[in-house]
């Protein structure tokens, strides 16, 4: 059963690389006898595939960059709820460490643009994952900077937002928010805190 769901998942994987390179590809990858070690595998080749699919963004364009509140209402409240519960409203310092870094942290394995390390933000991670999919939808040079502190819970900060795009007559998906929690790189950011 592991090896035909990595071969479904390879078929995908080697038809998306020929569709973004114009020219056929092969992923060639050895069956582990466990499903942990499928999945790291199967993960590794997936990072491997979005980050040569991904837009190159210099050091610069990488520390502008903003989510749109389109985004932040519909997929990051989604994959916070997926994290916590379906009735869970976390604070941001819970969400931190279970989506800003460490090894579930969504920018954890792919290149940061920024000094060129393993382990990117997650504005930089979504960029990458999602970028080429959804178009303008996800991530832009941000257009506004947020204001806000820890303690606030997610769907706060999004609700704020919303209500501030309606009352400045601006759709979600044109606003792109700076926010520091998704726009600095948490991973470095702990990294400097386990040092001190």
């Amino acid at each position: 059963h592991v090896a035909s769901q990595a071969r479904c998942y390879l078929s995908f994987l080697t038809l998306r690389l020929r569709d973004c390179t114009q020219r056929p590809c092969s992923i060639k990858l050895a069956m582990p006898s466990d499903r942990r070690g499928l999945r790291m595998q199967l993960r590794a080749r997936r990072l491997q595939f979005f980050e040569a699919a991904a837009p190159h963004r210099s050091k610069e364009e990488s520390e502008l960059l903003g989510l749109s509140v389109a985004y932040l209402q519909h997929s990051f409240l989604r994959e916070v709820r997926k994290h916590f519960s379906q009735d869970s409203d976390p604070a941001y310092h819970a969400i931190s460490t279970a989506l800003l870094h460490g090894p579930r942290g969504r920018g954890h394995g792919l290149r940061c643009p920024r000094d060129g390390l393993v382990d990117c933000s997650y504005v930089d991670a979504v960029d990458k994952l999602l970028g080429p999919r959804m178009g303008r939808c996800a991530t832009g040079r941000a257009t506004v900077m947020l204001s806000w502190c820890w303690e606030y819970t997610a769907s706060t900060v999004v609700s704020a937002l919303l209500t501030w795009c309606k009352k400045t007559g601006q759709a979600p998906e044109d606003v792109l928010v700076w926010q520091c929690a998704l726009c600095i790189n948490q991973y470095r950011v702990e990294a400097r805190k386990a040092r001190q």
